[in-house]
């Protein structure tokens, strides 16, 4: 009876962390794809800047519900507010700073691949441990 309280004691903890886990992963994938929207307003910052230069460029109308994602998106990033597209810009800067950002969505995906290794050991270790204890009960 004493291994049946041990093996219910493990599910229980297994399964917080299996928790905490799946919570983790979920706070990457939002914050992955807050970078990758980052990422997009950055290559439409870069595209609007060269149309400007193109001599049949017509202005368009942003969202200022657009403008404030950005603004949050490049606050989480740590990026200064780019200057406006009709003003100049240092295109090496922009550049940079999109380069960094790719390296950091990098990043981010593999930590999503480590914690879905993470999860499916712990989802491994449950299956085992509810297996052990229908065995101990039969």
């Amino acid at each position: 009876m004493s291994s049946l309280i041990v093996i219910n004691r493990q599910i229980s903890k297994t399964e917080e962390t299996l928790y905490r886990v799946e919570q983790q992963l979920s706070a990457k994938r939002d914050e992955l794809e807050d970078l990758a929207l980052g990422l997009t307003h950055l290559y439409d910052y870069m595209e609007e800047y060269k149309q400007i230069q193109s001599p049949q460029y017509i202005p368009k109308k942003h969202s200022n519900i657009c403008k404030k994602k950005q603004e949050e998106i490049f606050q989480s990033l740590n990026i200064a507010e780019l200057p406006a597209t009709d003003s100049p810009i240092y295109n090496d800067q922009l550049v940079k700073t999109i380069r960094e950002l790719k390296a950091r969505i990098r990043e981010e995906k593999q930590t999503l691949v480590r914690l879905k290794k993470v999860i499916v050991t712990h989802e491994n270790e449950l299956h085992y441990l509810r297996f052990e204890r229908k065995r101990k009960l039969s």
